[in-house]
């Protein structure tokens, strides 16, 4: 595992679209859409068909909601979060369900996947 960290902001309304910066020893990712880590959701979710870089679509299923709803989902692929200078972080097996307010990376899967969470004032640092 890398020694860099990868910080990705609970919201991005101090930032411009697109915006990325970089500071000695954090990585941060600014994306026009937000981005939530819930360490409660088994799968990662994504409203933006455009973010996909790998994509299959779905027909006449559903994803059940942590508030006990359900949503359709449409398909699942793969997003790439990218971060300065060329740092990814793959996502594997997103579901794209577009009427989620926000974009969810699962806790749980990053974590089991070997990366660390550490959970700051308005953000989580992955490691």
């Amino acid at each position: 595992m890398s020694t860099w960290l990868w910080e990705v902001l609970a919201s991005t309304s101090r930032a411009t679209e697109g915006y990325m910066s970089m500071q000695p020893e954090l990585l941060t990712i600014y994306e026009p859409c937000d981005w939530l880590i819930d360490t409660g959701a088994n799968v990662h979710v994504c409203a933006d068909k455009s973010l996909f870089v790998s994509y299959q679509a779905i027909i006449g299923k559903t994803v059940s909601m942590g508030n006990s709803s359900t949503a359709e989902l449409l398909g699942i692929g793969s997003v790439d979060l990218k971060f300065p200078p060329g740092r990814i972080l793959s996502l594997k097996r997103v579901h794209h369900v577009p009427t989620v307010g926000k974009n969810i990376i699962s806790g749980s899967i990053i974590v089991r996947e070997g990366y660390e969470l550490a959970f700051k004032f308005n953000k989580v640092i992955i490691q």
